[in-house]
């Protein structure tokens, strides 16, 4: 039986595979290339903004850049769990191909979405389908690689504020991007900052924690206004000012 080692984002998604019991060395990346710094890239880490997270976060992956190199060394195949709308997961593919690009001809790929397009992510799925989700396993050729590593380096040159898929494509934005979308759906009802913030996340699998923070700057720069106060601000009644 050939050895192959598993490319995951760390949370939901490696909790779910390790769950899977399938026997094959994980390696998780904590990584959230959503809203990252990528100026740091070169030295395998990321930087999360201080304007969402209230101080600068460095997420440093360098032990998982040398497992892999381990792993590869002692001749195993290389698997990434992704989906093609999981931000985080789909763009963690794409960099794990231009890491490997020069390195290997064949890389093995999941996207959960292909079981059910309704999975966006396999950390929504249960054991048995993770298992059944093996099935549909694709192989990246050379060519294939290469083209998703093109990919990255776009998102890497462009280092945006914001990443978002878009029509199956990483698209990079400014925070500003949703402004007129937001803006438009306070103005045909009251609601709070967490229910819009959460109607968002199930529309573009985007961490509610972005969302607050959209809606928050958009409070603070006088496009929104809070019309009812709450104990907890992120429950704040919200209107168009």
């Amino acid at each position: 039986m050939e050895k192959c080692v598993e490319i995951v984002l760390r949370g939901s998604d490696s909790l779910t595979l390790e769950n899977a019991k399938l026997n094959n060395q994980i390696i998780d990346f904590n990584v959230e290339f959503a809203i990252s710094n990528l100026s740091k890239i070169n030295e395998y880490s990321i930087i999360l903004p201080k304007l969402i997270y209230n101080e600068e976060i460095m997420l440093n992956f360098s032990e998982c850049i040398k497992e892999l190199e381990k792993y590869i060394d002692e001749g195993y195949n290389i698997r990434i769990w992704t989906s093609h709308y999981d931000i985080n997961s789909y763009i963690l593919l794409l960099y794990i191909c231009n890491y490997l690009k020069d390195k290997l001809d064949n890389i093995k790929v999941i996207y959960s979405d292909d079981y059910d397009k309704n999975m966006y992510s396999i950390g929504y799925m249960k054991t048995e389908e993770i298992k059944n989700l093996l099935s549909f396993e694709h192989t990246l050729l050379k060519e294939d690689i290469r083209k998703l590593s093109k990919e990255w380096e776009k998102i890497k040159e462009k280092n945006s504020e914001l990443r978002i898929i878009e029509k199956g494509k990483v698209k990079s934005v400014a925070y500003d991007y949703f402004d007129n979308e937001i803006s438009k759906i306070i103005n045909k009802e009251q609601t709070s900052i967490i229910s819009l913030a959460s109607r968002l996340t199930n529309k573009y699998y985007l961490s509610e924690t972005i969302f607050i923070f959209l809606i928050k700057r958009l409070i603070d720069i006088n496009k929104i206004r809070i019309i009812k106060q709450n104990e907890k601000y992120v429950e704040n009644i919200i209107e168009i000012k």
